[in-house]
C-alpha cells in the first residue's frame, strides 16, 4: 500500500464529525440495523489503527459512501414520504373514504424496508408519490371522483370521468380484495421515451415499459391506482388553485395490463382539457401515439 493511499486518524476523525453535524442539522437518527453496521465497521477501522495497519482511504470511502447514502434515503423517508402520506391521508379524507389505513410510522417503516437499492431507484421519480388504494372496485372509486368534482374555470366544471367501454368492464382489472400502499412517479406529465423508443407503436411501448420496469422490480400503474392519484390531484389543484397540478393534460398514461392475455386493447387514461374530465380509454395497438408514457409503481404493503 502506498504511503498515499493510507488512511491517517485525523482524516477518519474529521469525516466522522462532518457525518455527525449532518445528522444533526437534519434531525435524523440511525436505525437499530445501520446503528449496527456504523459501529462494526468503526470499530474494524480503529482496531486496524491501534494496530499500526492504517486502513485504506478506499475502505474510508466505502463506509462514509454507506452512510451518506442512508442519511440521504432516511431524508427521503422523513421528510418527502411523509408529507406524501399527509397528503395521501387529506384525499382519503376529503372524498369520504372511510376504510382503515395504516398509519404514518408502518408505512414509513415498509418503504424503509423496500432497502436502499430501491429506494435510490424511487428517489429518482419525478414526483414520488405515495399512493393507498382501498379495495374494492373501480366504480366505487369513480362515483367518488364524480361526487366530489374540484375542478372549475371559465368554461365550465369539471364533467363525469368517461369510460370507452364500461367501468365495470374486464378490461380495468379485477377489484383488489384488500387495501394496499403504493409509490408511483405522480408527475403531472412522465418524461418522454428513449428517443429510439418514442416511434415505437403503441403495443410496443407496452410492452418495452412494461419489461423495463419489471427489471427494476416495479409495474406500470394500474386504473385503481390511476384513479386515486386522478382524486389526489385535483385535490392539489383545489388547494393550490394551480391547473398544472392536474396530471395528463398533455400526455397519456399507459395503464398495466398485466391481467389481460392479449394486447388487443392498449389502456389508456389522461385528462381531456376541453370536456374538464378524466378518460379512461385504449388505444389501438398498432398505432404510434408520441404522448403516450409509463408510469411506474413500486409495492409497499
Amino acid at each position: 500500500m502506498t504511503e498515499q493511499n493510507k488512511l491517517q486518524p485525523a482524516e477518519l476523525k474529521d469525516q466522522l464529525a462532518d457525518l455527525t453535524e449532518t445528522m444533526q442539522r437534519e434531525n435524523i437518527n440511525f436505525s437499530p440495523e445501520m446503528q449496527k453496521y456504523f459501529d462494526g465497521t468503526l470499530a474494524v477501522l480503529t482496531d486496524k489503527m491501534a494496530k499500526g495497519e492504517m486502513p485504506t482511504r478506499n475502505e474510508l470511502d466505502e463506509f462514509i459512501g454507506k452512510i451518506k447514502e442512508w442519511i440521504e434515503n432516511e431524508k427521503f423517508i422523513q421528510i418527502d414520504m411523509s408529507k406524501s402520506y399527509d397528503e395521501m391521508a387529506d384525499t382519503l379524507d376529503n372524498y369520504g373514504y372511510i376504510d382503515k389505513r395504516p398509519d404514518k410510522v408502518s408505512v414509513l417503516k415498509a418503504i424503509r424496508d423496500l432497502g436502499p437499492e430501491m429506494l435510490e431507484r424511487i428517489r429518482k421519480f419525478k414526483r414520488p408519490t405515495i399512493l393507498i388504494t382501498p379495495a374494492g372496485d373501480l366504480a366505487s372509486k369513480i362515483q367518488k371522483l364524480d361526487a366530489n368534482k374540484k375542478y372549475k374555470n371559465k368554461s365550465g366544471k369539471q364533467e363525469n370521468t368517461y369510460f370507452n367501454k364500461s367501468v365495470n368492464d374486464y378490461l380495468w382489472g379485477s377489484a383488489p380484495t384488500k387495501l394496499t400502499v403504493t409509490i408511483v412517479d405522480g408527475a403531472p406529465e412522465m418524461q418522454q421515451l428513449p428517443a429510439d423508443k418514442v416511434k415505437l407503436n403503441n403495443e410496443q411501448k407496452h410492452t418495452y415499459l412494461a419489461k423495463e420496469y419489471n427489471k427494476l422490480g416495479m409495474r406500470m400503474i394500474t386504473a385503481q391506482e390511476y384513479a386515486m392519484l386522478a382524486q389526489k390531484s385535483l385535490r392539489s389543484y383545489e388547494q393550490t388553485k394551480n391547473p398544472d397540478e392536474i396530471i395528463d393534460q398533455q400526455t397519456i398514461t399507459i395503464l398495466n395490463a398485466d391481467h389481460l392475455t392479449d394486447l388487443n386493447q392498449v389502456l389508456c387514461v389522461y385528462w381531456l382539457s376541453s370536456f374538464r374530465l378524466f378518460r379512461f380509454d385504449w388505444g389501438r395497438p398498432d398505432a404510434q401515439d408520441g404522448t403516450f408514457r409509463g408510469r411506474p409503481s413500486v409495492q409497499v404493503l
